[in-house]
């Protein structure tokens, strides 16, 4: 269910972006890993709340050992400029994330956007979405690109919202969802 990471971006001429503020929720570029741990229970909270959902279709997953995996493979990978990770931060504790990685040469993907439960509505997660789509169009993509989970409802309002379309059902529960930069 990761995203493809076997790839080799070779945009390092770009500059990693800086830290941004929008309507009290500041969205900053998280570039070591202790940032990355700072964000633990947020890559948690999203894993244990797609395995839930998941679980109740049928689908059974360890989120523990996704998140996992994520900290300790992916994460490393968007650290080194292969992608970037972001995280909101209100009142200086984190409130949400969204890892950027690449599908190919023009295409970058979205994913592991979540907010916090009590930081949802307030507009943090269109902050998030607006500068990865930023930053992928300065770093040359063309094409932005969400997984969207049949139950991922407002995430995909708010996709659609920020100009994104279904592009095609991927299976029974997942939407491809892209938007042109």
């Amino acid at each position: 269910m990761f995203a493809n990471h076997s790839f080799q971006l070779d945009k390092g001429l770009v500059p990693y972006p800086r830290a941004s503020r929008t309507g009290g929720v500041e969205i900053a570029p998280i570039t070591r890993v202790a940032d990355v741990m700072r964000c633990e229970v947020l890559f948690i909270d999203y894993d244990d709340w797609v395995a839930a959902y998941l679980y109740d279709h049928g689908v059974v997953i360890d989120s523990a050992a996704r998140t996992r995996a994520f900290i300790e493979h992916q994460a490393p990978v968007l650290l080194t400029g292969s992608g970037r990770l972001y995280a909101a931060y209100r009142n200086g504790g984190p409130v949400g994330v969204l890892a950027l990685t690449e599908v190919d040469e023009q295409t970058a993907e979205v994913t592991r956007l979540y907010v916090r439960t009590t930081s949802r509505r307030r507009g943090v997660a269109r902050a998030l979405l607006d500068r990865a789509s930023d930053d992928a169009r300065s770093l040359g993509y063309r094409t932005l690109q969400a997984r969207m989970l049949s139950f991922m409802h407002v995430a995909r309002d708010m996709c659609e919202a920020a100009g994104f379309k279904t592009k095609r059902q991927l299976d029974a529960l997942t939407a491809l969802m892209e938007r042109k930069l």
